[in-house]
């Protein structure tokens, strides 16, 4: 084997008679080669194969397994993945969140129901209006995590998302010529517990396209398998090397 210039020469021979060119007669600055055999000076450009290219920024990573709840389907050149909202770490989050609910409207409709002023005139209802309001988006919330599911559709030409059926955000579409990278990326948010600051952790699947804008796929899930497993799904099908990109979470 001769490297020469991030290529490699496997068994260089003479065109003429076949016969193996020792190192000794291999001119690499000019890719000539001469056959001590026959004599022949030839050009063996045509047997060097070049190397394969790395990125400096590729890496190797582990693979991950199918999370529950998401279902994956490949045929006639389109990949289609379906991620569920609700996972099993949402599970007792949504709980909480439902029995506070029920508690907060229970409240809110006993003191406007024992308020004279309130069963005759109405006024108190305009007092509790944001509360109402509060509670009917919680409910709203915890019934898209129980039934939606984002659909992420891929082929040759485009990436397409739309989550349903409960309408929340808009379906998205990318050109795949555009995309450079997919990533993880985490959302932490701080929360008041008792008597203590707790920290929320989310996580987000993240497009980074060659103008370097980002756009964000998807968002609000819980557990970072999710989102790696799409990722790796995605940069498989469409041929994407994986590459570190600051800010994402590994």
């Amino acid at each position: 084997m001769i490297s020469t210039r991030g290529k490699t020469i496997m068994a260089l021979r003479c065109t003429g008679c076949r016969a193996d060119i020792p190192a000794r007669f291999v001119d690499i600055d000019r890719v000539l080669a001469q056959c001590r055999s026959c004599g022949r000076v030839f050009d063996f450009s045509a047997q060097v194969a070049p190397l394969p290219v790395v990125h400096p920024m590729a890496r190797t990573r582990l693979e991950i397994p199918c999370p529950p709840g998401i279902t994956l389907e490949q045929a006639d050149g389109t990949l289609r993945l379906r991620v569920p909202w609700l996972s099993p770490e949402l599970w007792w989050r949504l709980l909480v969140g439902g029995v506070f609910g029920l508690f907060l409207a229970g409240t809110v409709l006993n003191v406007v129901g024992s308020t004279a002023l309130g069963r005759f005139l109405g006024a108190w209802m305009l007092i509790f209006t944001p509360f109402v309001l509060g509670i009917l988006g919680g409910v709203y919330l915890v019934l898209m995590h129980v039934f939606n599911q984002t659909e992420i559709r891929v082929d040759a030409e485009c990436l397409r998302t739309r989550s349903g059926p409960l309408p929340w955000a808009p379906a998205r579409q990318l050109a795949v010529g555009a995309l450079d990278q997919l990533f993880c990326k985490a959302d932490r948010r701080l929360s008041l517990g008792s008597n203590t600051y707790c920290q929320n952790m989310s996580y987000s699947l993240v497009a980074r396209m060659h103008d370097g804008s980002q756009v964000s796929l998807l968002t609000g899930l819980v557990e970072p398998d999710y989102v790696w497993f799409v990722e790796q799904r995605i940069e498989e099908f469409l041929g994407i090397e994986d590459r570190h990109i600051r800010g994402e979470f590994r």
